[in-house]
């Protein structure tokens, strides 16, 4: 939320909770007078209204706390480089390589751009509950709780969680299988759930990217921290992304890291258009207990939709103007390949794990001499956390050759 938006939301909240402590007030007023008569049915439903209010107002009291945080804090997004201004040894070292010539005979770690926990916050806002609304009853059943208002998904990793993890590798259980159950009629033998896990731990994999800045402008943190952010949101989150869906191969340092794409649930599919294939896999996924939360597909698979025409040389409609398609939200991702389409439940399949924050490295190659530059490198480690492939179907709709 804006600022401007966010005020107003606090003031909605404060004139909620105020009228809250007024609706309390009464409610111990009139259990007051039922305890005095004697009225053990009217304590009971004094008793059960008081117990609604005050959980009501536990809840309004924890949001204004949310959005005091928000308006002090801003997002993850907003706080770019927020490290990076507040530490003063890295400014310092910045300032010592602007006002000097000598080269740098060895790389610099200038210091974090952004921790760790900054870092897990940068993905997983589509299903964060903000803005939320609170509501002026909850009904004959009282009060039930907040219900969380999602933010429309820009990017694929606005639909996965971020999990810090500290140790050397990330420890997870896979589970395949379907939930299944059946009714049992007296004497039979119970429905088999049919659930499997595989203990797995996985590594993980540094992805950076680097960018040109001249020496004598090192020093001018605001300019340095927009250009970070550049390579940061163009560069390092859009091959995060890709590390999300491929996964990473063995190498020098560990075995193959499994991505979304390595082992999904296989549709069967028909359709030749991404709305029809959507449909299709939709279809498939509910039964086996998935509820799919989006769809996906690169740009160019979801102009071909955009520009599809009916018979009548009408646009067929069937990517709403909100940006959803067979009632999914759908994604543009260049993670996929021209034709690949993803639907699944994000919530449940997989998660990101963040082991290393965003840091800076400064150092010097090529002609960087010569034309008084200096290359800044920009790098972070996470993991793809794989938990429910099968929450995951995959299609191609590239013709076979």
């Amino acid at each position: 939320m804006r600022t401007k938006d966010q005020t107003a939301h606090l003031t909605r909240i404060k004139e909620r909770k105020t009228a809250l402590y007024a609706k309390r007030a009464t409610a111990r007023k009139t259990l007051d007078m039922c305890e005095q008569d004697k009225d053990a049915e009217g304590v009971t439903a004094a008793q059960t209204e008081l117990d609604n209010i005050q959980a009501e107002l536990d809840y309004v009291r924890e949001l204004e706390l949310t959005t005091l945080r928000q308006l002090s804090q801003g997002s993850a997004i907003d706080r770019l480089g927020e490290s990076l201004r507040n530490n003063l040894d890295a400014q310092r070292a910045l300032t010592e390589i602007a006002a000097s010539s000598a080269p740098l005979r060895s790389n610099i770690t200038i210091g974090t751009f952004m921790g760790i926990d900054q870092v897990a916050e940068l993905t997983g806002r589509s299903l964060m509950a903000a803005p939320v609304s609170v509501p002026d009853s909850g009904g004959a059943s009282g009060f039930l709780g907040i219900a969380p208002t999602p933010v429309v998904p820009t990017t694929l990793l606005d639909l996965f969680q971020s999990v810090p993890f500290t140790t050397r590798t990330a420890d997870l259980l896979r589970r395949s299988g379907v939930a299944a159950a059946a009714i049992a009629p007296h004497g039979s033998v119970k429905q088999e759930a049919a659930l499997t896990y595989e203990a797995d731990s996985l590594r993980a994999v540094t992805v950076a990217s680097w960018i040109k800045a001249n020496r004598q402008d090192l020093d001018d943190v605001e300019a340095l921290s927009a250009d970070i952010s550049q390579a940061l949101q163009y560069g390092v989150l859009a091959a995060v992304e890709r590390l999300l869906l491929d996964g990473a191969p063995a190498d020098a340092d560990g075995p193959a890291v499994p991505g979304i794409l390595d082992n999904p649930f296989e549709p069967t599919v028909t359709a030749t258009t991404l709305d029809g294939v959507v449909g299709q896999m939709k279809a498939q996924l509910i039964p086996t207990g998935v509820v799919p939360n989006f769809a996906a597909a690169n740009a160019v698979t979801i102009e071909e939709e955009e520009a599809r025409v009916g018979s009548d040389g009408h646009p067929i409609g069937a990517i709403t103007p909100d940006g959803r398609i067979r009632r999914l939200p759908l994604v543009s991702t260049e993670a996929l390949d021209d034709g690949q389409v993803l639907v699944g439940d994000s919530r449940v399949g997989a998660r990101l794990g963040v082991r290393q924050g965003i840091g800076l490295v400064a150092g010097q190659e090529s002609d960087d001499l010569t034309r008084n530059r200096v290359t800044v490198l920009v790098e972070g480690r996470w993991t793809p956390l794989v938990q429910v492939p099968t929450a995951f179907a995959v299609h191609d709709l590239t013709p076979a050759a």
